[in-house]
């Protein structure tokens, strides 16, 4: 499937998302859930979601990958994990919402960083707020579990969700 210029930057940001470790073929390639029309991307640790309307009209559930301007199947013999168990119910009244901009200077993300663990009492990998393309967004959190993954949400059809660091290193994958 021929996917635009718009849909190829939603793919590379789903990329971005995927794990670089081979023994975790599962996560090398971004998968599309057609349950919930949403591709997911994921390397443990952080994960995005994007709408199927961002991409391409895709029916069938699998791994998929870009080849050049292509959209294709990736083969895959094991199964991607249970994402939804990792999202936090955000739109539910146990989340708080802010607006938090992010940008790709330094100094601003370990600003905005900072001002997350000052004002939320959580710990986020700097490098996973660097793979966040630039702009405002919705940020949410668990009011009463620091250990719940936060949301970044740029628009209603993506989602990036970050486990919190602590001393164990939380991981998203089941």
């Amino acid at each position: 499937m021929l996917l635009s210029k718009e849909a190829i930057k939603q793919v590379k940001l789903l990329q971005s998302f995927c794990s670089k470790d081979h023994h975790f073929e599962q996560l090398n390639n971004f998968y599309y859930d057609n349950s919930e029309e949403r591709f997911v991307a994921t390397d443990g640790r952080a994960m995005i979601t994007i709408h199927k309307s961002r991409i391409a009209d895709v029916t069938e559930t699998g791994f998929y990958k870009l080849d050049g301007n292509e959209l294709v199947k990736a083969d895959c013999e094991r199964q991607f994990p249970n994402w939804k168990r990792v999202v936090p119910d955000y739109k539910g009244s146990t989340c708080t919402k802010h607006l938090v901009s992010i940008t790709k200077d330094l100094m601003c993300l370990g600003q905005l960083h900072a001002e997350i663990v000052l004002n939320f009492n959580i710990w986020l990998n700097i490098e996973y707020l660097k793979k966040v393309p630039e702009g405002i967004y919705d940020f949410y959190r668990a009011k009463d579990d620091a250990m719940k993954a936060v949301v970044l949400q740029p628009c209603p059809s993506v989602e990036i969700i970050i486990a919190p660091m602590n001393h164990q290193d939380t991981y998203l994958t089941v």
